[in-house]
């Protein structure tokens, strides 16, 4: 009985940790950086913030449904986390874990 209950704990803790990510790894996953350590030093220049609060550190956690704003070339993008990818997407595909905010 006690471990099942482990188990379960276990399970519901895992199933936490998939729904959450860090931010330098999500920006790589999703292509907005093509490699994990220009994604830690954007973050840590503190371009970038996370539900409009500045974020100065790469294993910032973030959900689905958090609001990030980036600056991409000469432009700042706003975008809706929609899924949390567990490896890095193909280029096709890489649209899918976020929405475009337009204002």
């Amino acid at each position: 009985m006690v471990l099942a209950m482990i188990s379960e704990e276990k399970k519901s803790k895992n199933d936490k940790m998939l729904n959450l990510n860090r931010l330098d790894i999500w920006l790589w996953h999703s292509r907005f950086s093509r490699t994990r350590v220009n994604s830690q030093k954007i973050c840590k220049k503190g371009q970038i913030r996370v539900n409009g609060k500045r974020v100065m550190k790469a294993h910032k956690l973030i959900k689905k449904g958090d609001i990030v704003t980036l600056p991409l070339g000469s432009e700042i993008v706003v975008l809706r986390i929609i899924s949390i990818p567990e490896k890095r997407l193909c280029a096709s595909s890489a649209i899918k874990p976020y929405e475009l905010i337009t204002e």
